[in-house]
């Protein structure tokens, strides 16, 4: 059904990373600054968005690699984004 490489699906662990470090930069630039409710829902809002992000590239490495087909790890992605 689907045609996705292992390396295919190991590239998309990069951007995942990379916004997990940025957005931890981001965070610790705008500790000072922010209401501490504010910073604990964007705390919140990025952990929910990194997490969607790297249980969706596990799915994709998963479903490459042959090993299993978690229909869960693909169907996540979509609630975690609208959690914001």
């Amino acid at each position: 059904m689907y045609d996705f490489s292992i390396p295919m699906a190991i590239m998309d662990y990069i951007p995942v990373f990379f916004f997990g470090i940025t957005m931890l930069i981001l965070q610790w630039s705008l500790y000072a600054s922010m209401y501490k409710g504010a910073y604990a829902l964007l705390a919140a809002g990025t952990i929910n968005i990194f997490f969607a992000g790297f249980l969706k590239a596990t799915w994709k490495l998963f479903y490459a690699a042959g090993l299993c087909d978690f229909y869960l790890l693909n169907d996540v992605f979509l609630p975690f984004h609208h959690l914001r």
